[in-house]
């Protein structure tokens, strides 16, 4: 399937249907119909001027695209057209856009990811700027929606192969084996709305291992700048634009449960070497502040 939507030319898209049972038309609203300005009508230089209201466009009120399953086909395809609840909107590698122009310029339905996946940008981007775009896809796939907690991986297992291809890297639970270190500074924005799945799905070293309560609120890399700087990490000097990494990977396995080395897991455990600082976690004073603070103890 990953195959059918990379290679489309079009993807159709019934983005306001909450079910298979709803299609792809509605009828819009009155008040977002197009009108001709009536205080215009009788001069003959002015007619037919119409004029329509401008549209609020989220991605909460196509709830198409909330689905986990979905987001790789949107992913994949190079051009989407979604039929709305009230006209059509386009998305594809360069904008989105809609048939009253409200949404010109706005990112509302956008991910971040989707303007760099394709095999054309992705073959010349370097492997450090790989692994970043894969960090920002697993960014906006933890906020979606899964009515099958255990198809995490399989339902993303087409994006994670057009990643592979270019990046040639083992691929361990969602991370990547090359940057491992880097991949493994993962946090959830919300750590009190987040829980571990019904059901086993993922070592705990993997994002996969954690879902929301809420569909808004997902993984993010936020961390990777922050222990930088607590840590005392100084830039190498072969490479300014790589932080000096004193942990290592020792050993990594996925136990898989089919085949396929991007889909459902079995059993997975990675070991780590590296130096250890002694400190305290403490709660920081800002209570508007959602980051972790360490105490180094001196």
């Amino acid at each position: 399937m990953a195959d059918i939507y990379r290679n489309a030319i079009t993807t159709l898209a019934a983005s306001a249907a909450t079910g298979s049972n709803d299609g792809l038309y509605n009828s819009s609203d009155p008040v977002f119909l197009s009108r001709e300005l009536s205080l215009l009508h009788d001069r003959a230089d002015h007619q037919g001027i119409y004029v329509r209201r401008n549209m609020g466009h989220f991605r909460r009120d196509l709830a198409l695209l909330s689905r986990g399953w979905v987001f790789q086909e949107r992913l994949l395809s190079p051009r989407v057209l979604h039929f709305g609840h009230s006209e059509l909107l386009w998305e594809c590698m360069e904008q989105n856009n809609c048939e009253c122009s409200g949404m010109q310029g706005a990112l509302t339905l956008w991910f971040s990811a989707k303007k760099f996946y394709c095999a054309a940008l992705l073959d010349i981007f370097p492997p450090r700027r790989l692994a970043n775009i894969w960090r920002e896809v697993v960014q906006d796939y933890s906020q979606m929606n899964l009515t099958q907690e255990k198809d995490i991986f399989p339902a993303i297992s087409g994006a994670a192969k057009t990643m592979q291809a270019v990046i040639k890297s083992k691929y361990l639970a969602g991370l990547r084996e090359h940057n491992i270190i880097e991949d493994l500074l993962w946090s959830t924005s919300e750590p009190e709305q987040v829980k571990r799945p019904s059901e086993w799905r993922s070592p705990t070293f993997s994002w996969a291992s954690t879902t929301s309560e809420t569909s808004d609120r997902g993984i993010q890399y936020r961390l990777m700048s922050i222990m930088t700087e607590l840590l005392g990490l100084v830039p190498d000097p072969q490479n300014a634009n790589r932080e000096r990494v004193y942990a290592k990977l020792v050993e990594a396995n996925c136990t898989l449960a089919r085949p396929d080395h991007t889909g459902e897991l079995l059993s997975g455990y990675i070991t780590l070497e590296g130096p250890l600082i002694r400190g305290l976690v403490k709660e920081a004073e800002d209570s508007f502040s959602s980051l972790p603070v360490l105490y180094r103890n001196t």
